[in-house]
């Protein structure tokens, strides 16, 4: 696994903390995202974060289904990535 320089290292862990609070009903101003543009310059790192969030949404859709009112358009879409 690739070490991350420790400026990278502490904006990791910065949104980490963000996300935390975020799930606790914390409120954060969208600048205080802007950091995720230097954590993607990289195109290898950005890659791997875009993967990381599609698999994570997967994970969650797959557990809390697809609501009953959505229509059906995007049922089948919902299913596809199944």
């Amino acid at each position: 696994m690739k070490e991350f320089p420790p400026k990278t290292f502490k904006k990791i862990q910065t949104l980490a903390q963000i996300a935390a609070d975020l799930r606790h009903g914390k409120d954060f101003n969208i600048t205080r995202l802007t950091m995720l543009n230097s954590l993607c310059a990289d195109p290898d790192a950005a890659a791997q974060f875009a993967l990381c969030l599609a698999k994570k949404t997967q994970k969650t859709m797959k557990a809390k289904g697809l609501p009953r009112y959505a229509k059906s358009e995007a049922r089948e879409n919902y299913q596809r990535l199944e």
